[in-house]
């Protein structure tokens, strides 16, 4: 954060996130996205807390966690927590369905190769119409 050392406050986010009230999830979340990036050695150890709260019963608690793994999300986070954040696209709830997908976009992103070309290209005329499409795609 604008070149001065952030790791005090990198545990304390930790800390507050691992807590079990709302308040304190939602300021360590705040201070994670503000203090981390992906390429930070104390993501990996958020990313059981993120699999944790994925599956929480508030679902503003999860929705917390889904804007974190959107924000901060290393390849090896999104890797490790794509199967519950595929599983989340399925709620009822249309508010953690949206933050879903915004993090299930980090995901493919991050993640996710495009089919080879020669895969891609085809003589079928509706085949090069979803070309463009193709990267998008699941497996």
């Amino acid at each position: 954060m604008l070149g001065y050392p952030t790791h005090f406050g990198q545990m304390e986010c930790l800390k507050l996130i691992a807590g079990h009230k709302f308040p304190e999830k939602r300021i360590g979340y705040l201070g994670l996205m503000l203090l981390l990036d992906e390429d930070t050695e104390v993501l990996m150890l958020v990313t059981n807390s993120l699999k944790n709260d994925l599956g929480h019963a508030n679902q503003f608690v999860v929705g917390q966690a889904l804007c974190a793994m959107g924000d901060i999300g290393s390849a090896d986070m999104c890797r490790d927590l794509a199967g519950e954040v595929e599983k989340l696209l399925a709620s009822s709830n249309a508010y953690i369905r949206k933050k879903a997908v915004l993090a299930l976009l980090r995901i493919l992103r991050k993640v996710h190769r495009p089919p080879p070309r020669d895969q891609i290209l085809c003589e079928d005329e509706g085949c090069r119409s979803r070309a463009p499409l193709a990267p998008c795609v699941g497996k």
